[in-house]
């Protein structure tokens, strides 16, 4: 835990420029490969990202991606911030805060708005035989976005942002955008659905962080277990 910055309200690290500054390690990386998914979304259609993507299996990748994708479970994200809750409350609430935040608007959005949105195991299922895990459990439904993807940025920037580290910064990113591309090899989703999770992931944890950033309540410095 050395390596978390300590919580302060002052303006240059409350201010949206100064966060990205000081997390360039992690937004940099993010940003270009931000635009490469895009412009993939944007050349081809979902369909024929989806075949290439699922073609490109191996035996260690199977096994691999049944296992990391839980990275981007709820209950282990909520097992990740008590841990730091346990060193500062701060630290775990904003954690919390941010990826149950951006779980609760991914579900609504799901649920009530893109609802007709199927899952690639639907979607293909009179066309194409796709490669599947055995054993694996799949969804038909409720798309997008990818809920999983949007934990994994959520928690794993708002660990990034703790850190003053870069390449913890960068392996936080690695991380998250594994979590997002096990789902698509998984067959869980599509490219765009990824895509939009991170975004969303991103978005409420740059929030909680800046309101957290700003709070003085001293309550939230007290800790189980002193650093």
């Amino acid at each position: 835990m050395q390596d978390l910055y300590p919580m302060s309200n002052s303006s240059e690290k409350t201010s949206s420029l100064g966060i990205i500054s000081k997390n360039a390690a992690f937004f940099f990386p993010y940003a270009i490969t931000l635009i490469i998914a895009l412009g993939i979304i944007l050349l081809f259609n979902k369909d024929a990202i989806h075949l290439y993507i699922n073609q490109l299996h191996s035996p260690f990748q199977d096994m691999f991606f049944t296992y990391f994708t839980w990275l981007g479970d709820g209950i282990f994200a909520v097992m990740v911030a008590l841990i730091f809750f346990v060193f500062r409350f701060r630290y775990g609430i904003m954690l919390f805060l941010g990826f149950t935040l951006s779980g609760i608007v991914v579900q609504i959005m799901k649920k009530w708005i893109f609802v007709n949105h199927i899952r690639p195991y639907r979607y293909f299922s009179d066309e194409v035989s796709l490669h599947l895990i055995e054993g694996a459990r799949l969804y038909k439904n409720n798309s997008f976005p990818s809920g999983h993807t949007t934990t994994a940025f959520a928690l794993f920037l708002g660990i990034a942002l703790l850190s003053n580290n870069k390449w913890i910064k960068i392996l936080c990113l690695i991380t998250a955008w594994l979590v997002g591309y096990s789902r698509v090899y998984l067959s869980q989703h599509f490219l765009v659905d990824i895509t939009a999770g991170s975004l969303l992931g991103i978005f409420f944890s740059m929030m909680v962080y800046f309101f957290m950033m700003r709070s003085n309540k001293q309550w939230l410095d007290k800790s189980i277990i002193k650093l």
